[in-house]
């Protein structure tokens, strides 16, 4: 199975930019640390902050690592499941991210 994750960047003069990355695997790592899947450059990041699991068709779980906390639909958790293509958003430190399942 495959995980397709968007990058959504709002640019100066309101000007929106999605970047899109699918991963052909079951597991994606998002942190500060090169060798996460998902690189998110910011301090505000952990180095191994949280990564992100196929559950089931249209079902993924989304789970903070270590002490770190991850923010969805605007609540602080530790792990949820989440409905991909649901609108759910995903913010660690600046970034938000929504993610849906690959066909």
């Amino acid at each position: 199975m495959s995980i397709r994750v968007e990058f959504i960047r709002r640019r100066a003069g309101g000007r929106i930019t999605v970047r899109p990355t699918v991963y052909e695997k079951n597991e994606v790592t998002l942190g500060r640390a090169t060798d996460c899947d998902v690189y998110l450059p910011d301090l505000r990041v952990g180095l191994q902050h949280a990564r992100i699991l196929h559950l089931a068709a249209g079902k993924a779980r989304v789970e903070a690592r270590s002490d770190y906390q991850i923010r969805i639909n605007g609540a602080s958790v530790r792990r949820r499941d989440v409905m991909a293509g649901d609108g759910s958003e995903i913010r660690i430190g600046p970034y938000r991210i929504e993610l849906s399942l690959s066909e």
